[in-house]
């Protein structure tokens, strides 16, 4: 197959990007830089697209190059009054002023992440000027707890700077589909806080709204919601599941289609079985389901039998006892299964009578995402289980702890049976160890390929690079070590409903 070049678009972004960047690196600290960032934001805004100029921001990745400052300025040049997206790859600079003045122009925003920068007294300049907002992330920046003789009391007490307060200015904003924000912290965190009637008021305050990323809501709707009241939500996050809280859901929000729950490890508390057979029992048709602590047992096989049909993202993760077992069960009763994440905490049994059984089977067929994390598990059975059938797979993350053994074998086996034409993002970390030309190999047969993230600890990255220069390719190469850069992971149990993009991502 041939691999298309890079795209003429994505070459003069690049080096647009390139040009802004040496520009701000080369200019020295005095009173003019105002006036010469003003100049080279008019330029641009002359002759380039405002849509465009979103977008070179949102592809700008200057996290390790340049400094807080630098990156004032950077923002400076591609801030804009018709600007529809704010969002960046790096991390913001936590400048409360800049944010406070700039956003006062911005009243055509659409979507706003203020990812670990976000304060109160900036929601209130948001929630003044920016009405047509639909989504916005909103996690608080961070500082330390002192005391008044300006010690550090506890070097794990965190404070925040995002409350009640700040959520009631987000009440003009009534556009607003999604709001990524703070989990509930219950300990080591001073500061502002954010409670669970200030989360109930939004919800009343914002009609629209169909997602936030709280994730206490089963304790929000228990107490505090009156018997009639109904809400948009599409997906809700509950880290105190109890049976309970399932009823509720129902009544409450009608219009569910996503749940991740996740069961508390206090002594004593909901068994899980109770919460799983709750959910196979009620009306609920989920197309999303995130479980984190639950057990991979008889309630959870009873719940893929009566409502696997609908599911088309499952996640399973944190101390479930995956085998592989499971996952001919979850192949067998989810046929519709687009995205699946699962994480061998503690290997399974590795049958191989049970991978024979998969060839009369058709599973996973629409399966587009696959995330297999844990350690030491047996790839020569788990890949081949969730990959052979898979033939609009696009996006692949594979983490295998511990294991040390080549895989050429296997991968090559694997292209035969389905040669992934659609593929699109591959992320191979440790555990998968292949020699240098299987890898170049396998890159030059993806005719989809657009990005590749390898681990760190082997030196893929050098003759990656030259492939992509000697072959044009449009290709984006990572190593495991620039993961913490991207501040669009919001974590493993947003489910695949909300990865697709349906409301807006950063």
């Amino acid at each position: 197959p041939r691999r298309l070049p890079k795209k003429l678009f994505n070459i003069c972004n690049d080096n647009i990007n390139s040009l802004i960047i040496n520009f701000v690196l080369s200019l020295p600290r005095d009173v003019e830089v105002d006036e010469k960032l003003q100049t080279l934001q008019d330029h641009i805004l002359k002759y380039v697209c405002p849509r465009l100029v979103d977008n070179l921001l949102l592809t700008a990745a200057p996290c390790w190059i340049l400094n807080d400052d630098q990156k004032v300025m950077l923002l400076k040049i591609l801030l804009h009054p018709s600007m529809i997206t704010l969002s960046t790859k790096f991390k913001l600079p936590s400048r409360d002023d800049f944010y406070e003045v700039r956003l006062k122009e911005l009243k055509r925003l659409v979507v706003l992440n203020l990812s670990m920068v976000c304060t109160d007294e900036i929601l209130e300049v948001v929630g003044n000027n920016c009405h047509l907002l639909q989504v916005i992330h909103i996690v608080s920046k961070i500082g330390s707890v002192t005391c008044k003789t300006k010690r550090q009391l506890n070097a794990l007490k965190l404070k925040f700077f995002v409350s009640d307060k700040g959520l009631e200015h987000l009440y003009k904003c009534t556009f607003l589909k999604t709001v990524i924000m703070n989990k509930v912290t219950r300990s080591n965190c001073g500061g502002r806080k954010i409670t669970h009637d200030g989360i109930r008021k939004l919800l009343r305050a914002l009609p629209k709204l169909q997602f936030i990323s709280y994730n206490d809501m089963g304790l929000v709707m228990e107490d505090g919601i009156s018997e009639n009241e109904k809400f948009n939500l599409l997906h809700l996050h509950d880290s105190h599941i109890k049976p309970l809280h399932i009823d509720t859901f129902v009544k409450h929000c009608p219009n569910i289609k996503g749940l991740c729950l996740m069961l508390p490890t206090d002594v004593g508390y909901w068994n899980p079985n109770a919460c799983l057979f709750k959910l196979a029992n009620s009306e609920l048709k989920l197309s999303s389901l995130a479980l984190r602590l639950f057990p991979a047992d008889e309630a959870f096989n009873n719940f893929l039998t009566v409502k696997g049909l609908h599911l088309t993202s499952l996640c399973l993760s944190h101390d479930i006892t995956i085998t592989v077992e499971t996952i001919y069960f979850i192949g067998l009763n989810c046929p519709h299964l687009e995205y699946l994440e699962v994480h061998f905490v503690i290997p399974g049994d590795q049958d191989d009578a049970t991978l024979k059984a998969v060839k009369n089977k058709k599973m996973f067929t629409y399966l587009h995402s696959l995330k297999i994390l844990g350690s030491l598990w047996n790839p020569q059975i788990i890949i081949p289980l969730c990959i052979c059938n898979a033939n609009s797979l696009n996006h692949l993350i594979l983490l295998n702890r511990d294991y040390s053994k080549y895989i050429d074998e296997l991968i090559l086996n694997l292209l035969t049976i389905n040669p992934l034409v659609k593929l699109r993002h591959i992320t191979l970390l440790d555990g998968f160890c292949v020699r240098t030309e299987t890898l170049l190999r396998f890159v030059l047969s993806m005719e989809c390929l657009e990005s590749i993230m390898v681990s760190n600890k082997l030196s893929y990255i050098d003759h990656l690079e030259q492939l992509k220069i000697d072959n044009n390719l449009n290709l984006n190469i990572k190593s495991d070590y620039m993961i913490g850069d991207d501040n669009r992971n919001y974590g493993n149990c947003l489910c695949y409903y909300w990865q697709k993009g349906s409301l807006g991502t950063f």
